[in-house]
This record gives C-alpha cells, sequence and structure tokens, in this order.
C-alpha cells in the first residue's frame, strides 16, 4: 500500500493513465484515418478532367471536398506516426520533442514534417503583394471607415494615420511596419535597432523572441541549451552567471540571499567536460564558492572585470584558440552580448 501511494504522489499513476488515454486515442486517429482515405477514393471518381456524369456544380463540391480530406489524411497520419511513437516510448530512449521558450517545440526529431511550411511560405508571398499594393493604392475603406461605422481607430505611432485594429500592430500600420523592417531594424523599439535584427527572417530576436539558425543565435531556455549541447556536442560552453546560470542580478553576490541554480544548465555542467563561466562581475571567489556549494561542476570561472577584459569574446577566443575544428557554445540572458561586434567577427571566422 506505501508503494502504491508514493507511486501516485510521484505522478506514475498519472502518467499511466495518460498512456493508455493516449493509446485510445491512437487507436481513433488510426479509424479516422481508414474512413479519410475511403472517402478520399470515393470523392476521387468526381474530381479531375475525365468525363463524369455528375453536374459541374456537383464536380466543383467534390473537388473542395477532395482538397480538404487530402489533406485531413496527410495531417492525421503524421499525427498516428508520432502520438503512437510517444506512446509506446519508455525511459532512457532518445529525447522526442522539447518545448520551446515560444509555445512551440523548440526540437522536434528526425523526419518530423513541417505541415505548415509551404502554407507559411504562401502566406508571407500574398502578404508581400498586400503590402506593395497598401503603398501603391493606399489603404483600402476597412481600414479607415465612416465615422458612423466605425468609431475605434487608432493612430500609428509612426505616421499617425488612425485606422481599425485590424491594420495596425503593435502601435504601428503595416506599411510602417514594413518600411521599418525593410530597413534593417526591429519595427517595436529603438533600443533594439539593427543589432538583434535578424537580416534572414526580418524579425528582431528581442521583441519577437526570434531564433535564427543561420544568424546563429537561438532563444530558449536551460532545457533548449541542454538540447542543443546534445546535438552540437561543442568543444567548450561558455554561460553568463547573472540571471542565466544563477538567479542573482548586476553583479550581486550568490552568497548573499537565497539563490537558485538552474537545473538544467546544472545538468549541462555535469555531462559536459568543459563548461567555463564567463561574467562581467568580479565576484569570482563567491561564484565559486557557491557553484561548490551547490554541486555544480565547472571548469572555471573568467572575470572580465577581474582580467581587464572589454569583451566576453576574447575569453571565448582565448579558450578555443590552438583547438582544431572547435565549436563553442555560448549562453547568456543579454543579447547585447550575443551581437556583440567581436563576438560576431569571431563566429563568421
Amino acid at each position: 500500500r506505501y508503494v502504491e501511494l508514493v507511486l501516485i504522489a510521484r505522478g506514475a499513476s498519472k502518467a499511466l493513465t495518460l498512456r493508455t488515454a493516449l493509446m485510445w486515442y491512437c487507436g481513433a486517429l488510426r479509424q479516422v484515418l481508414a474512413e479519410s482515405k475511403d472517402v478520399v477514393t470515393t470523392l476521387e471518381k468526381y474530381t479531375g478532367p475525365g468525363p463524369s456524369d455528375a453536374s459541374i456544380g456537383f464536380q466543383n463540391h467534390a473537388d473542395k471536398h477532395w482538397r480538404i480530406m487530402s489533406h485531413v489524411v496527410v495531417a492525421v497520419g503524421e499525427m498516428v506516426t508520432w502520438l503512437e511513437t510517444i506512446a509506446t516510448a519508455r525511459y532512457g530512449c532518445e529525447r522526442l520533442f522539447v518545448s520551446g521558450a515560444r509555445s512551440c517545440a523548440a526540437f522536434v526529431p528526425p523526419g518530423f514534417r513541417d505541415l505548415l511550411g509551404p502554407h507559411r511560405s504562401v502566406a508571407l508571398e500574398h502578404r508581400n503583394v498586400m503590402i506593395a499594393e497598401l503603398l501603391r493604392g493606399g489603404w483600402p475603406p476597412s481600414a479607415r471607415p465612416r465615422p458612423d461605422e466605425e468609431v475605434h481607430l487608432h493612430p500609428c505611432k509612426v505616421c499617425g494615420q488612425r485606422l481599425t485594429t485590424l491594420w495596425l500592430h503593435r502601435g504601428l500600420c503595416l506599411s510602417c511596419e514594413e518600411k521599418v523592417r525593410s530597413e534593417g531594424s526591429c519595427p517595436y523599439s529603438e533600443r533594439c535597432g539593427r543589432t538583434s535584427f535578424c537580416p534572414h527572417e526580418r524579425r528582431c530576436f528581442v521583441c519577437e523572441q526570434w531564433s535564427c539558425e543561420q544568424c546563429r543565435i537561438l532563444r530558449g531556455d536551460g532545457e533548449d541549451v541542454w538540447q542543443v549541447v546534445q546535438r552540437l556536442s561543442p568543444t567548450a560552453v561558455f554561460l553568463d552567471f547573472d540571471r542565466t546560470l544563477c538567479s542573482t542580478r548586476r553583479g550581486g553576490s550568490p552568497l548573499d540571499g537565497n539563490h537558485t541554480v538552474d537545473p538544467d544548465l546544472a545538468s549541462v555542467c555535469a555531462g559536459h567536460p568543459i563548461v567555463k563561466v564567463v561574467t562581467r562581475s568580479s565576484r569570482k571567489d563567491d561564484i565559486e564558492t557557491f557553484l561548490n556549494a551547490k554541486g555544480v561542476r565547472i571548469a572555471g570561472v573568467r572575470s572580465l572585470k577581474i582580467e581587464n577584459l572589454q569583451s566576453k569574446s576574447e575569453v571565448i577566443r582565448e579558450e578555443l584558440d590552438g583547438v582544431p575544428d572547435s565549436v563553442g557554445l555560448f549562453v547568456d540572458d543579454d543579447i547585447r552580448e550575443l551581437t556583440d561586434a567581436s563576438l560576431v567577427q569571431l563566429v563568421n571566422e
């Protein structure tokens, strides 16, 4: 009875219930998939250029639903594949999905299809056409209706035009937003400027919580870092201390107050042979004492203030210098550190 209560308290009972429910759900999805395939096969008789006894209206109706159900088959098939994989997973197997900081998965297993990718590219293409039309022909009537039709108009903080919320985002009209993006700057904050702006997808790393592998900047939490380490197997990992590895702020001593370490980053420290703390704080001894007390194993602490260094890239360059084909992973909560000019130069070498 005691073991049973412990398993319930630890969530084992809930986990088993979820697994059973997931298996039932997979069974229901398999049935939906089979029935959907039958519907697609039936509708195919009335679609296409071949002869048919059905009327034109019926053929158009059948073609519409054939397109819908064809995509349902693809989507449900993917759901069945991966939900069954999750349901049959066991302790110690390879991690499949890692949740991200933007309410979606940050990492997915090989073979996981991006079903919405083609649709996003189409939407982006039409958005660009829409923006060009707005710049050329002006705003449609729905953007600035007559006063008796719409009273909730809001000004764009750049051009001052008063528009409905459909055509405004974060206080900017679509045309002003596009203009700022085309100039290579964040449209939402002057503090971000160009340095935190991704030129490939024209997104702001800070305001839009964006990640770009081409820019070699990924946004996430400690679990995301752990996954990147597993994937890249870097030569060395460089961790900021304040607000990253530890809950301290602005160079405060970790020995003052009740501070904690990020458990996922602590796991990175335990699992990787070369993890260095790189900080601007001068409290090197306090940091070492604190990490030893917490059982966090690191290869050393580098203090820019004590060593009279200007950039964290100097430490990274020194640590990786002379190591052939070296790969470094730098983790920091400050976008200014991640986009420092000397660090960008080091990455591009």
